[in-house]
């Protein structure tokens, strides 16, 4: 986004308010409820998008210092990210060469230069080549340069470290992030810093939380209590661009800037941004506050929320604390309705309570979503910047649970 887009996308907010219509795009589509429930399925997607895709496992500035690391479990892939001497950011599978031992189960922390197994003491430097084995006369012949930690592909873009949890494949971050690498410039994040962490496990499919994150058109229903319901409008304008998107629900307050030059017209004042980075994080960004959730499943019916909340760097007064502690409290309090929502949509799923789900224009996002899903699991859809590790395997196809139809992208 640059400065002539940001003045469009006012105006367009501006328009849709002053008519009170809503964004909307495309036509009316379903999608079987057993995409919500289906062991098999979630066991693809954990293999094709939580492995052959870019997940975001921590932030910049939690590696400013050489010698800074972090671990990641969520994937599925023990994951391990350094900061060495040089400044360089490296990623690995966490696991010893020799017996397969976590170096570290420590989500955090900063190492002296090297990270040493706890069960043999085989140790490696932050770039992850092996440098020390204790007793060396029990392998020998071993050659050190052939066994360093497995390196994982690793990029860091405004403020997020991106892993693909593969050996072998590679990464050009800005090709996959392509349009929001631009709105997150726009934005300054890359000067934001963790703030604080919230991470849980919920009783519903990954995919359920994703879809609320795509929509506004629950929010003046679902949050007519709390702030997403009293303070933004469900109408701003989206953008998907596959297999990415972004949100705009402007705050009531912006229609006055039609009262004013647009030199003055800034969006983050008077709005919320959500973006949807593929295929499972999102980012609500508002009053210089940003909020960065992934979800990843632990099965066909729990997964695993994680949240970070960033803000602007600089000391944190008594009175920025309070406007923080606003900030997260009303962003939680919207989370926890979503959440009640999607766990009650997914017990009754899992008895049987629907065989599909239908979705209509305000959500064209989600019904994009759920495309881009299955065409990377059939192995036609490969997202710019990504090339796959070499493999001979042929695609894999996915065998559907139940009875549902398969997906109709629009209804006749």
């Amino acid at each position: 986004m640059d400065r002539d887009e940001e003045l469009t996308v006012i105006a367009q907010a501006i328009g849709l308010m002053e008519s009170n219509k809503s964004y909307m795009e495309g036509g009316v589509a379903t999608i079987p409820a057993d995409r919500y429930t289906c062991p098999r399925r979630v066991e693809r997607e954990r293999e094709v998008l939580f492995r052959r895709f870019p997940i975001v496992v921590g932030f910049s500035s939690q590696l400013r210092e050489a010698g800074s690391f972090l671990t990641h479990q969520d994937s599925g892939v023990p994951i391990l990210v350094t900061r060495d001497e040089q400044g360089g950011l490296n990623a690995f599978v966490n696991r010893c060469r020799h017996r397969g031992t976590q170096l570290t189960c420590e989500r955090s922390g900063r190492q002296a230069g090297h990270l040493v197994c706890p069960f043999h003491s085989w140790s490696y430097d932050l770039r992850g080549d092996l440098r020390g084995i204790p007793q060396p006369a029990g392998f020998p012949g071993l050659d050190r340069t052939q066994f360093g930690l497995c390196r994982l592909p690793v990029a860091e873009r405004y403020g997020m470290i991106f892993v693909v949890p593969t050996a072998g494949a590679t990464l050009e971050i800005d090709a996959f992030l392509g349009p929001i690498l631009r709105d997150l410039e726009h934005f300054g994040f890359n000067d934001l810093v963790v703030d604080r962490v919230h991470e849980t496990t919920r009783p519903l499919n990954w995919k359920l939380h994703m879809d609320a994150t795509l929509e506004a058109y629950h929010i003046p229903y679902l949050h007519s209590r709390t702030q997403g319901g009293l303070e933004f409008q469900a109408t701003g304008p989206h953008l998907y661009q596959r297999p990415h998107a972004r949100m705009v629900m402007p705050h009531k307050s912006l229609i006055q800037y039609r009262q004013m030059p647009r030199h003055f017209w800034r969006l983050a004042n008077r709005s919320a941004l959500i973006w949807m980075i593929f295929p499972n994080t999102t980012i609500f960004f508002v009053q210089d506050t940003a909020q960065v959730t992934s979800l990843f499943p632990v099965d066909a019916g729990h997964c695993r929320f994680s949240s970070t909340m960033l803000r602007r760097p600089g000391p944190v007064d008594e009175r920025l604390k309070q406007r923080l502690d606003f900030i997260h409290q009303s962003f939680w309090a919207t989370m926890e309705e979503d959440h009640r929502v999607c766990e009650s949509i997914q017990a009754a799923a899992a008895g049987g309570g629907a065989s599909e789900y239908v979705f209509g224009k305000l959500e064209f996002a989600i019904t994009g979503f759920h495309a881009a899903i299955d065409d990377a699991l059939d192995g036609s859809f490969v997202a710019p910047g990504l090339h796959p590790a070499p493999s001979t395997a042929a695609p894999v196809a996915l065998t559907p649970c139940g009875s549902s139809s398969s997906y109709r992208r629009t209804l006749a």
